[in-house]
């Protein structure tokens, strides 16, 4: 019966040690402080830990969009620019372009036709993105321009492939990590 006595009061005095209490020292306060800074550095550290999984996957994402709004940005803004065939927005001007010759010729006929009425603009066909694209490509600053960017944008997505898949343990990357 005494040994069960002694190990309730040490519970009883374990739980009173426990309880908080107000700090009415200097000593007292500063290692209630220092108790609370280390639990809320340990949590703040929880945090960012789990945060940098959930970032890895966002920044792929993130840079994988990028990299597809540029690529449509290129061929369906910037290529039909500089190729000078951003003008062709209608059959009719796709038809002027390729029979009279080029930009030249295609602009002295769309400018004379300017003037006539007869055809609204609902009435009006577009030709599609699709073959604005290849009309660019065709030309031969199409074929420059695009030449290159090919050329970049293959060597970053792969570059960026590989560092994604790359797996960063070995006997090199252990030694790295030591020194």
């Amino acid at each position: 019966m005494s040994t069960q006595n002694n190990t309730n009061n040490n519970r009883t005095q374990r739980r009173r040690k426990r309880r908080f209490t107000i700090p009415t020292t200097t000593r007292q306060f500063q290692t209630c402080l220092q108790r609370l800074s280390l639990k809320g550095l340990s949590c703040l550290f929880f945090i960012a830990d789990h945060a940098m999984y959930l970032l890895g996957p966002l920044l792929i994402a993130l840079a994988s969009v990028i990299i597809v709004g540029l690529t449509y940005l290129y061929f369906c803004v910037m290529l039909p620019m500089m190729a000078g065939t951003n003008w062709i927005v209608t059959v009719d001007d796709y038809h002027s372009y390729k029979n009279g010759g080029g930009h030249h010729a295609a602009l002295s006929s769309s400018a004379a036709s300017e003037g006539e009425e007869g055809q609204t603009n609902n009435d009006v066909e577009h030709i599609s993105t699709i073959q604005s694209i290849l009309l660019a490509v065709t030309t031969p600053t199409g074929i420059f321009h695009t030449a290159i960017v090919a050329f970049f944008l293959i060597n970053v997505t792969y570059n960026y492939y590989k560092c994604v898949t790359t797996s960063n343990s070995g006997k090199v990357y252990d030694s790295v990590v030591r020194e």
